[in-house]
């Protein structure tokens, strides 16, 4: 059915291809203006054509994906785990499976989850199936699983919540959750807040090794038949669908793949309706921007109930690339990538951040001649890149106009929120454009520039605007003992203030080098005092104003004072959502004694002397 041939990567690769120099990369078409819009912006190759669908025409679903690529590389590392050694208490090398063990798994897994289903009265194809655990090979093989039946998953966060957990099943209407070990209990508690929960397959084993009577299965079933739950594992639900020898029932474009709900920054989670056809738009998309390869090493560590990470993972599987999880401890991630040596990763800003401030700490601010060596090989580096025959932009002015909105159209946006008519119709427009809530602009190159989430935007009592993710990127950039930033700024106010949360490692250096004595990174009560130190608040803010500096950045748009916080936001806390994103309201509210006592501090506006009108003789 497929081809051998990776025609696929020829076309992705002409995709990737750059526009000649000094031509745009987007096209405004023109005629396509109309009240209140601009013209509409194509991809330079596009033009007036038909937007992408896929690189392959015969591969228009995510199971067309799969297969497509089991075809091509049935030998090669697909998923891989490393194992925990309980004699050595450490974790071992990367374990992998092959692609056509991958496809075996989960051909058989998708048969038992049908059966076990029917078993309850469910029948048809198109329904939920919940997914609740950390990435992990399992995660890939049920999702996979359930493609092959034309069912959907749901997944959710591992660390969401029990409320936002109980939502999710809820608004999903969702028979079975397919999750880890730890979260059974949990779901057996929940069931008497959800009817239709019925099944829980566990993806460890819940008989290993134990004493009679004292397995997890001895202690767990009886409280999940109590509850009016049935509960199995994956191997058994892997074997039952074996012993069926059934065939897949692979869905059509149309088909939904997913129901991914939204972290929640406020209100309840969104679901937000994906089909095949979108899966694999964004996937070709996605080829075409960066393609991956046979030989390519993904590591997955951002969460898979984050579409992100999901699309990553799908252009790895297209390619017959290999996709290594971390072992969960997102502090020892740098340990993992030491043994999977991964040549993809996918990551966010403030992980990011957290990688750069690594670098530029040993690196351009080391002390002696590797630091000397090291700026010198960045500051030229730099004006490499800033020279006139160079095609990059070399200026970072914004356009500061705040009422561009952007709309987004192509074969990979959303069909609609999932039982929430009100929502989609709020997002979507009638000729099918995808309210982003983004403000952007657009050079004469036709490069977008997302400023921030228009939600975001601050009005100062002056009546400028201020986009705070923008300046949080700045400073944090800037200042690699900073790992957090929260930028504030109110209506009845003229001046920023901000709070920031120090990076122990990096933070240790630059207070023992302000303080003039030794603090130890792993020192978090000497930490602590340091960060609330005068000295050191004062030499912060001067960081600041000299990155403000640099950045050409606007009065109004300086942060005026300053604190040092020791991990201000995270999920425990609730001011993080799962991925990782400021919920600032929630943060102004937790914060709002010191963000009062940090405009105590904002220093007084000088007013310009009037000038002495003179005596008439």
């Amino acid at each position: 059915m497929f081809s051998p041939k990776r025609e696929y990567e020829a076309v992705g690769e002409a995709y990737a291809q750059r526009p000649p120099k000094g031509t745009p990369e987007c096209i405004a078409l023109p005629g396509t203006e109309r009240p209140g819009r601009s013209r509409i912006y194509r991809h330079w190759q596009s033009g007036s054509g038909e937007l992408l669908k896929t690189l392959d025409p015969q591969v228009l679903t995510a199971h067309d994906i799969f297969e497509s690529s089991v075809s091509r590389n049935p030998k090669n590392r697909c998923l891989g785990a490393r194992a925990w050694d309980p004699v050595t208490k450490t974790w071992g090398p990367y374990q992998w499976m092959d692609y056509q063990t991958v496809q075996k798994r989960r051909a058989a897994l998708g048969v038992g989850l049908v059966e076990l289903h029917s078993r309850i009265g469910v029948q048809g194809a198109q329904y939920g199936v919940g997914l609740w655990c950390q990435n992990r090979p399992e995660w890939q093989i049920t999702d996979l699983a359930c493609m092959s039946q034309s069912l959907y998953t749901v997944s959710m966060y591992e660390t969401l919540g029990v409320e936002g957990t109980k939502y999710i099943i809820d608004n999903a209407e969702l028979r079975c959750v397919v999750t880890s070990l730890p979260h059974v209990s949990t779901l057996i508690e929940l069931k008497r807040d959800l009817p239709l929960l019925k099944l829980i397959v566990c993806m460890d084993p819940l008989d290993a090794g134990e004493q009679l009577g004292h397995s997890k299965r001895d202690i767990l079933a009886p409280l999940a038949a109590a509850a009016g739950l049935e509960i199995y594992t994956l191997s058994e639900v892997e074997e039952l669908g074996a012993s069926l020898n059934r065939p897949c029932n692979p869905p059509s474009p149309d088909d939904i793949i997913t129901i991914n709900y939204t972290s929640g920054t406020t209100g309840n989670p969104k679901g937000v309706v994906l089909t095949h056809r979108n899966a694999v738009s964004a996937t070709s998309s996605g080829m075409g921007s960066c393609m991956h390869y046979p030989t390519d090493i993904l590591a997955s560590y951002l969460p898979l109930a984050h579409i992100f990470e999901r699309l990553m993972e799908h252009m790895s599987l297209w390619a017959g690339g290999s996709i290594g999880y971390f072992h969960g401890d997102i502090l020892e991630l740098v340990d993992d990538f030491k043994v999977l040596r991964p040549t993809l990763i996918a990551s966010v800003p403030r992980l990011y951040n957290r990688f750069g401030g690594a670098i530029r700490a040993s690196s351009v601010e080391a002390p002696g001649f590797k630091g000397t060596l090291s700026r010198h090989v960045v500051n030229t580096k730099i004006a490499n890149i800033q020279r006139p025959e160079s095609p990059t932009n070399t200026h970072m002015l914004y356009d500061r106009i705040w009422s561009k909105k952007l709309l987004l159209r192509s074969n990979s946006i959303l069909k609609e929120y999932y039982k929430n008519p009100e929502e989609t119709a709020n997002a979507l427009t009638e000729d099918g454009w995808l309210r982003t809530g983004d403000v952007c602009q657009v050079d004469h190159l036709g490069h977008f520039t997302i400023i921030d989430r228009r939600k975001n935007l601050l009005k100062l009592a002056q009546g400028e605007y201020v986009s705070p993710e923008r300046l949080e990127g700045i400073y944090q950039t800037a200042c690699s003992y900073i790992s957090q930033a929260f930028v504030h700024g109110d209506s009845a106010q003229t001046a920023l203030v901000a709070i920031m949360g120090v990076q122990p490692d990096t933070f240790a250096t630059f207070a023992s080098r302000v303080l003039e004595k030794t603090i130890a990174p792993d020192d978090m009560e000497a930490i602590r005092a340091a960060a609330a130190d005068e000295r050191i608040v004062r030499a912060v803010q001067a960081d600041l104003d000299r990155a403000g500096k640099e950045h050409r950045l606007a009065g109004f748009e300086k942060v005026k004072a300053v604190a040092m916080v020791v991990e201000p936001f995270s999920i425990e806390n609730g001011l993080l959502t799962p991925t990782l994103k400021l919920k600032r309201p929630q943060t102004a509210t937790t914060y709002r004694a010191l963000l009062d006592e940090l405009y105590k501090r904002v220093p007084a506006e000088k007013k310009p002397l009037k000038r002495r009108a003179k005596a008439k003789l």
